[in-house]
C-alpha cells in the first residue's frame, strides 16, 4: 500500500511505494518471495467497495484499477501496467507500463507505451485477436479520435486512426476521417454524417 495511505478502506489513496514483483511457476503458483522491487515516486491506490485493490479494471470514463496484467507487445507473456497519477487529458488516469524482458531477465519500464497513457484517455485497450492496442483521445464534446497501434519491437506503432469531428453549422454533421497506413504510406478517406436529431448526447 503506498505509504501515503492511512486506511485500508478510503476508495482511492497515493502516495511514495515499493512495488514487489512475484513469478507465478507453470502450475499457477506464486513465489514466496520477490523477483524483482521497483520503487515508485507515486503509486495510486483504487479499491473496490470490499477494500480490494481494483485490478484488470480499464473502462473508460471510470476508475480503473492500480494494476492491469495483459500481453501489451503480443509476444505471449504477460506484462503489466500500475496507475502513477492523474495527469492525463481531462485529469485521466496514467500509469508506468512494464514488459517481461528474458533477455535482460526482468520487467522493464517502456517509456514509448507509458506515454500512450499520458496523452489519451487512460490505459489503452488491448485488442488480443488482431494484436493490436488502441487509444482513445478528445478535445471537448465535438473532436474525438481512436488510434490503433502495432507493437513493434516493443514500441507502439500507429497503423489506423479514426476521427469524429461535429462541424458546427446550421446544416453541419459529424465529418468522419478514416486513415490507414499502407506500405508505410498513409491513405484517408473523409466522409460527412448528418447528425442525428433523435441521438443523445
Amino acid at each position: 500500500m503506498p505509504r501515503g495511505c492511512t486506511t485500508a478502506f478510503s476508495s482511492s489513496c497515493e502516495g511514495p511505494a515499493d512495488l514487489a514483483i512475484f513469478r507465478k511457476d507453470v502450475f499457477g503458483r506464486v513465489g514466496t518471495a520477490p523477483v524483482q522491487t521497483e520503487h515508485l515516486d507515486n503509486l495510486v491506490m483504487v479499491q473496490a467497495d470490499d477494500g480490494s485493490p481494483l485490478v484488470d479494471w480499464t473502462r473508460l470514463y471510470d476508475d480503473q484499477g492500480v494494476i492491469d496484467v495483459g500481453d501489451y507487445d503480443f509476444d505471449g507473456r504477460d506484462d503489466f501496467a500500475v496507475q502513477i497519477g492523474h495527469d492525463g487529458p481531462y485529469g485521466g488516469p496514467t500509469f508506468v507500463v512494464y514488459l517481461d524482458s528474458p533477455a535482460r531477465g526482468r520487467f522493464v519500464a517502456s517509456a514509448a507505451l507509458s506515454e500512450l497513457t499520458q496523452t489519451t484517455l487512460g490505459m489503452f485497450q488491448v485488442d488480443a485477436g488482431r494484436k493490436h492496442l488502441v487509444t482513445l483521445a478528445k478535445s471537448g464534446c465535438c473532436w474525438h479520435e481512436t488510434t490503433v497501434y502495432e507493437v513493434a519491437g516493443g514500441r507502439p506503432v500507429p497503423v489506423a486512426t479514426l476521427t469524429e469531428s461535429m462541424q458546427m453549422s446550421e446544416d453541419g454533421g459529424v465529418e468522419l476521417t478514416e486513415a490507414h497506413r499502407v506500405g508505410g504510406r498513409w491513405r484517408s478517406r473523409t466522409t460527412v454524417r448528418p447528425l442525428d436529431p433523435d441521438a443523445g448526447d
